[in-house]
């Protein structure tokens, strides 16, 4: 198993990390079991390597959609990236709601 190395995404964890220490100055006032880096990092989506043995080797992805519908999520590769989004609607009498994701990782070669 060995880790695809994004720099976006160890970009992103490095600001999330900065940006909670800089949370830090409200100590008391903090959610003590609430998971700032994650939440500010968007660590969802992750990316890894697995060899399936025989000189076989497998891309696996994790993405957190809850509530998302299969024909809500769209899979595609452009320019050696692989793409993951998706467009959730929900509508009843009293409210409308939308959200969206966008994620994507570098494939790696081969």
């Amino acid at each position: 198993e060995v880790p695809i190395k994004n720099p976006e995404a160890e970009r992103r964890l490095q600001q999330a990390s900065t940006d909670t220490q800089s949370l830090a100055q409200f100590g008391s006032y903090r959610d003590p079991f609430f998971d700032y880096t994650g939440f500010l990092s968007g660590s969802d989506f992750q990316s890894r390597i697995v060899d399936k043995g025989s000189n076989q080797k497998q891309l696996e992805l994790t993405v957190g959609m809850k509530d998302y519908k299969p024909q809500e999520i769209k899979v595609s590769v452009k320019n050696n990236e692989l793409i993951v989004q998706g467009e959730h609607r929900h509508n009843d009498e009293n409210r409308s709601e939308r959200s969206f994701f966008f994620k994507s990782t570098t494939l790696p070669p081969g």
